[in-house]
């Protein structure tokens, strides 16, 4: 399956996080949550309007509201058919955090955890 990465010293740049990543322009499917507890609280925020303007399926959901977006985006990939893949990246990269990915196209996205982060 192919997964995102990323490394936690590049956060929003665009270097290759590591030698075996593949850099993908596509449309990809994202979930956009925003911390607001319901729609009606969200109604009196400033940002409501633009909010609901853009996107689908707007809906409260874990205490949060969402919607989801679309857009183009490039993102570096690499493909992991087992286990013993990801023990090869943290032998060769050290810490790796493990997370469920943003986009609906990736099962989940690995960080290489290369320096402190809150």
């Amino acid at each position: 399956m192919k997964v995102t990465v990323e490394r936690t010293s590049n956060w929003g740049c665009e270097e290759k996080p590591i030698d075996e990543a593949v850099l993908v322009n596509r449309t990809l499917h994202y979930q956009d949550r925003i911390n607001v507890s319901s729609m009606e609280e969200a109604k009196t925020k400033f940002w409501y309007d633009e909010f609901i303007s853009s996107g689908t399926n707007h809906r409260e959901e874990r205490g949060c509201i969402v919607r989801d977006c679309e857009r183009e985006e490039d993102v570096w990939e690499i493909e992991i058919e087992s286990l013993d893949d990801i023990l090869r990246l943290f032998d060769k990269y050290g810490d790796i955090i493990i997370k469920s990915s943003i986009y609906s196209e990736y099962d989940f996205s690995i960080e290489i955890y290369d320096t402190y982060r809150e």
